[in-house]
């Protein structure tokens, strides 16, 4: 339940930061804060139940936990929504006040860094941090009961080249991997070991892509018009001679697998393909293919596909 604060007390809380107490702020503290408390509380609620529940090996026994949340993600995301909005003069303190943690009681209020209004997380990120501070509580507990809470993320990372100089038209090539991992891709870029061998792995495939279907663009890799960098998201003092040599690292929606879904699917194995782009094609990059089996098989058997939307696949002796 939410705390209740007298407007005495409120009006301390407000004047020790500055901002000038109204009634109708309190008001609003006690009934906006207290809509995101119950919330919270039901979203804990939701994992004591997945706690009670046998463990899962697919992802079609994965699908009724996700349906049940989807009532809180759509509770979750109207509450964000409005706070997203645009405040009205007088009513700048909803961010601060429905987000402060010294309402949350049954939250180690450390978890929850939300007192800049700038920041309002998403749905997953909630769960996962509540999921989280479960973890502590049991941790000299019940061990069987903590690896229930196992989450795996599917993250992809994404490499893009483009060199002008020796070609007739704009070409891009586009490499991304997908892969699953125990976190989110935000602590994997904090491994730089880890995230170097995804990236040398991307690195191989565009090298065969460039040197195997295109001997100009080989050319041009050898006269130095593409460059390929191997240390740095983000490059700066680019030659004159080069559009664009980047790479980029994105996140797929993160989504709790079960873990015999991930256990088929090793940690860090990339799921690689690559495109050519040219200027037409350049303006619509919203679709993606994923490497399956039946890809995989037609690939044994052709060697390469060139796909009517312009995607280049690579037998799997170049994917290596």
């Amino acid at each position: 339940m939410a705390r209740k604060l007298s407007y005495e007390e409120f009006a301390r809380l407000l004047e020790r930061h500055g901002i000038k107490p109204t009634y109708a702020r309190w008001y609003l503290w006690q009934r906006a804060s207290k809509a995101m408390v119950d919330l919270y509380n039901d979203v804990i609620k939701e994992i004591a139940w997945v706690l009670r529940q046998p463990e899962v090996e697919t992802r079609a026994e994965l699908e009724p936990m996700f349906r049940r949340q989807r009532p809180l993600i759509e509770r979750y995301e109207r509450y964000r929504s409005l706070l997203e909005q645009p405040v009205p003069r007088g009513w700048s303190m909803l961010n601060w006040v429905v987000l402060n943690p010294l309402d949350i009681k049954r939250v180690d209020r450390r978890t929850w860094r939300i007192l800049d209004p700038r920041y309002i997380p998403d749905y997953d990120t909630v769960f996962t941090e509540l999921i989280d501070y479960i973890r502590e509580r049991l941790r000299e507990k019940d061990e069987l009961i903590k690896r229930k809470l196992v989450i795996f993320y599917r993250n992809m990372i994404v490499r893009n080249y483009t060199a002008t100089k020796e070609l007739p038209y704009p070409f891009l090539v586009e490499v991304r991997a997908t892969y699953i991992s125990p976190e989110p891709l935000e602590y994997i870029t904090t491994d730089t070991g880890r995230r170097m061998r995804l990236l040398d792995a991307l690195r191989i495939t565009v090298r065969n892509m460039v040197r195997f279907f295109l001997p100009s663009i080989a050319h041009a890799e050898d006269k130095g018009a593409v460059r390929y960098v191997e240390h740095s998201l983000e490059i700066t003092n680019l030659p004159e001679y080069l559009e664009r040599v980047y790479v980029t690292a994105g996140t797929e929606k993160n989504r709790p697998i079960s873990k015999g879904e991930a256990r088929g699917f090793p940690l860090e194995y990339c799921i690689k393909y690559v495109r050519i782009v040219n200027e037409q094609s350049l303006r619509n990059r919203s679709w993606f293919i994923y490497l399956n089996n039946r890809i995989e098989e037609e690939l044994r058997a052709k060697g390469l596909i060139i796909d009517s939307r312009g995607f280049v696949w690579l037998p799997e002796k170049y994917l290596r």
